[in-house]
């Protein structure tokens, strides 16, 4: 049975949202939420295409028990 502290509570501000809105932001989209600031940085070396891969929902429990110790996903 897990306990509160074995639960991993989301971190709103540095979500998936802020990644979209920085994406957007940087083809000219305009965006009313905040952007992820690491990402808008790497994004202003002006990347000529932008591969965007969403691994959402996956669960650090299911990843921690299903991928290698050394797995590139880790």
């Amino acid at each position: 049975m897990q306990t509160k502290e074995d639960i991993v509570f989301p971190d709103y501000p540095n979500s998936l949202l802020g990644a979209i809105s920085s994406v957007l932001r940087h083809y000219g989209v305009q965006d009313t939420h905040a952007t992820l600031p690491e990402l808008d940085r790497a994004l202003q070396n002006g990347p000529r295409n932008v591969v965007f891969m969403i691994f959402d929902g996956l669960g650090v429990d299911m990843l921690e028990h299903d991928l290698a110790p050394d797995d590139f996903f880790r």
